[in-house]
């Protein structure tokens, strides 16, 4: 089974389930924000590929950080997310008033889920 760690920001993801997974440990470990793809310490918003930068990802730009192996994995996680969310637009639905990390991280596993 795919394990993502502080030592494997530049792993490579070789599936769909393998992007989520990843962009799941970094909503977890690294921090989740609304309003904009990546920020830093300071709130400002920041590259997404910044890993020494970064201190928080919304859940598209969680995804769009991850090192995958195929741009096809990463859509796929974009639509497994999608799906798992009953969303249209992952970023409309992260960036909600009233949205909370526990809510991004359920939707995470449930496309996770899916994949098995």
């Amino acid at each position: 089974m795919f394990h993502y760690s502080s030592d494997a920001m530049t792993t490579l993801a070789k599936s769909t389930k393998e992007v989520l997974v990843a962009a799941k440990w970094m909503l977890e470990n690294v921090g989740w924000t609304q309003r904009k793809f990546a920020r830093n310490k300071m709130g400002n918003s920041c590259a997404l590929d910044d890993y020494e930068q970064v201190a928080c990802y919304c859940a598209a730009g969680a995804i769009f950080a991850v090192k995958s192996e195929s741009e096809l994995f990463i859509n796929q996680a974009r639509i497994a997310l999608r799906g798992a969310m009953d969303a249209g637009s992952l970023v409309t639905w992260n960036d909600e008033p009233g949205r909370t990390r526990e809510q991004v991280l359920e939707a995470f596993q449930k496309a996770i889920d899916s994949c098995e």
